[in-house]
């Protein structure tokens, strides 16, 4: 009888208990260009998530890492952006995005081509699972490969390039944390995509490579279109993902060879100095165009999501308000 209350009460402490999740994340774009790195706790309630986050970028100039966070409440409908290392934040409200996810892939000027400039000639997706297993952070994990293989026609040359996604997942069995702990997610991210109007979660659709999609003019509805028709391949992946490493390459490109471009005019700082930072911006967006329109072996993204550790705990209030005494600009 006491072993039954016992576990009843643990049943019901897990089933009101916070998630908390850490996270090693690595995103490259164009190749290695750009790329940033995070570590990223991050904790979950049905309507409320904070992150804390130390994100180090590596660009052409290589700033300090950073030490930001992210709070939001549903029930408040507020998004507060957090800087730990000026002890400052920001306030804004939940909103819709417009047109399609938004994705920062910190490459400014690469923007995204029309809509109707491309249309998808072919869309194959296929999941192999693998005997190999090994141990992740304490983690037993089965290896997966997902392969996407996407066609694109740009109507008015008719040139055609076809871009391949790999994704290798590492996944482990579900233990009752995990499964609580992703429950405690999923019903976040549910109710946040609802607020949003969303049929795809931003975080989805980022890892697997939305940013890059969008320089072949496919938006969020397509993306979700295309995730639906895939729901039959992506069953067979089971467990819970501690691994996912995400490439995009491109190959059998028919683009004639490009000509070429003359120096962009560089934009005037402060005293009529050239801005450093448009010109940056300019390379940056040159390399873009050069890396996604040219056949190419390496990939033009990567993204690599590690899961360090899942618990299930109270968490304290105050790690979902802004922090006392931090400044709002």
């Amino acid at each position: 009888m006491r072993r039954t209350i016992l576990l009843l009460a643990l049943s019901v402490l897990i089933l009101y208990a916070d998630a908390t999740k850490t996270t090693f994340s690595r995103t490259k774009m164009v190749g290695g260009l750009v790329t940033t790195e995070a570590t990223t706790i991050a904790d979950f309630r049905p309507d409320m998530k904070c992150t804390d986050d130390v994100v180090r970028v590596i660009s052409v100039i290589a700033p300090k890492p950073t030490h930001t966070g992210k709070i939001i409440r549903l029930d408040k409908e507020l998004i507060w952006d957090i800087n730990h290392d000026n002890k400052t934040y920001t306030e804004g409200p939940l909103k819709h995005p417009e047109g399609s996810v938004k994705v920062e892939t910190k490459v400014e000027g690469s923007g995204s081509p029309p809509a109707d400039r491309y249309r998808v000639v072919s869309s194959e997706f296929s999941v192999k699972k693998f005997d190999s297993t090994k141990t992740i952070n304490d983690f037993l994990c089965t290896h997966y490969l997902a392969v996407w293989k996407l066609t694109v026609e740009e109507i008015a040359t008719r040139n055609k390039s076809t871009s391949t996604m790999t994704m290798d997942e590492w996944t482990t069995p579900e233990t009752d944390v995990i499964r609580q702990a992703d429950a405690d997610e999923a019903a976040f991210n549910r109710a946040y995509m609802t607020k949003l109007g969303l049929n795809v979660e931003p975080q989805k659709a980022e890892m697997m490579g939305m940013a890059y999609l969008m320089t072949l003019g496919i938006n969020q509805q397509e993306f979700a279109a295309k995730m639906q028709s895939f729901s039959a391949e992506l069953a067979k992946i089971q467990g819970y993902p501690i691994v996912t490493d995400v490439k995009w390459t491109v190959a059998d490109s028919s683009r004639p060879a490009q000509t070429a471009v003359p120096e962009r005019e560089p934009e005037k700082g402060r005293f009529g100095l050239p801005n450093l930072s448009g010109i940056i911006s300019n390379r940056v967006a040159d390399k873009v165009t050069d890396r996604v329109t040219e056949a190419q072996t390496g990939p033009v993204f990567s993204a690599y999501v590690e899961v360090k550790a899942i618990s299930v705990a109270a968490v304290s209030d105050t790690r979902f308000e802004v922090p006392a005494g931090y400044k709002k600009k």
